[in-house]
């Protein structure tokens, strides 16, 4: 999530997250849109929603390193 947040990736992986753009600026807004999930096991499980539910996990400060070898 680090390299598709900096701009890094490849563009097939930063395709595969979208980007959450609100007008609002709220202290609970993640970077990147969590899915709606339908089933536990094929939803909860996929990459599309693991990365951006522990990516926001990640304290601010860590999120914001200069480089990747520092993050």
């Amino acid at each position: 999530m680090y390299k598709i947040s900096n701009n890094i990736s490849n563009r097939c992986i930063r395709n595969f997250f979208v980007p959450n753009n609100s007008i609002y600026p709220l202290r609970s807004q993640s970077e990147f849109k969590i899915p709606q999930v339908k089933t536990v096991l094929k939803g909860e499980n996929s990459l599309s929603y693991l990365g951006p539910t522990i990516w926001n996990f990640i304290p601010v400060e860590i999120k914001k390193s200069k480089t990747l070898s520092i993050f």
